[in-house]
């Protein structure tokens, strides 16, 4: 039946074994995620954003990791989605949120250098229906002592607009209160200009398959120009996501793209080795 369901409306599918060992590894891998997140299994990673012109770290997006005991890493792309099937997308986006706002904030205290930068977590369309959800944020930004400004909540838009009513209030209660928005793959889903004039938002994430072929592919270029005036129009701030060779981040500079992030300026990194690379950046600005 859930075959069927997962094929389309008005399928039929057939059973074999496979589905079975499907099922079955799903469960014990829900199970398994359910632990992760109770005991600490998880961790966080911190990809740094560099603001292009001048070259300096402006902040940092949150990426959750999970190393299954026994078994290795697990992509997020595939227990983030496990964790949205199953209802336990509150407890992981909470458990980030949490990590990212102490971490950021103790950043701020021990490091003057860091007082600047803003912390991106990534959030479900699931997470803004929660009724909770704002007083939890509230509550976690003033516990650890952050500014609600230095916080980006960030939703893919095709994640948004298919939660968009029940989304809607979450939304601008959370920005009355300072903390920033962000559409991240921009221009990949279905998303509405009508309504992307009136969000709530703060800035637009280009998604990295266009910026992976800027240089092969010229339609590129154009649809990365289209989106920064977009943004430049609207007043939200333009983010390149992926940017892996010197060609591209040219490209991006050239065009005006002001914030990018990527392998060629930084891969994910444990918190404790983020306090080095910002004296490194300050030593090479200076």
């Amino acid at each position: 039946m859930y075959e069927a369901k997962a094929a389309g409306r008005g399928r039929i599918a057939s059973f074999d074994s496979s589905m079975h060992e499907r099922v079955a590894e799903k469960l014990v891998l829900e199970s398994d995620l359910r632990h992760a997140i109770g005991e600490g299994q998880l961790s966080v990673h911190f990809q740094p954003l560099h603001q292009l012109q001048p070259y300096r770290i402006v902040g940092f997006e949150a990426l959750t990791r999970w190393i299954r005991p026994q078994r290795g890493p697990i992509s997020p792309a595939v227990f983030i989605t496990l964790a949205e099937e199953t209802g336990h997308i509150a407890a992981l986006t909470s458990w980030v949120i949490e990590h990212s706002v102490a971490q950021l904030a103790l950043w701020r205290r021990s490091e003057p250098v860091m007082a600047h930068l803003s912390m991106h977590v990534n959030i479900s369309g699931r997470d803004l229906a929660r009724p909770e959800f704002t007083a939890y944020v509230q509550q976690v930004l003033q516990r650890h002592g952050l500014p609600a400004s230095q916080l980006t909540l960030e939703i893919t838009e095709t994640t948004l607009m298919s939660h968009l009513v029940a989304a809607l209030k979450t939304l601008h209660e959370l920005r009355a209160t300072g903390v920033q928005f962000s559409i991240d793959d921009f221009n990949t889903g279905y998303s509405s200009l009508a309504y992307l004039s009136t969000l709530p938002i703060s800035s637009l994430k280009i998604d990295r398959s266009f910026v992976i072929g800027l240089n092969e592919k010229p339609e590129n270029v154009e649809i990365v120009r289209a989106v920064l005036n977009l943004g430049r129009s609207l007043g939200h701030q333009v983010i390149a996501e992926g940017i892996e060779t010197a060609e591209q981040l040219a490209t991006l500079r050239s065009l005006g793209v002001p914030v990018g992030q990527g392998y060629l300026l930084s891969r994910p990194l444990c918190a404790d080795q983020v306090p080095a690379l910002l004296s490194l950046a300050k030593t090479v600005a200076a």
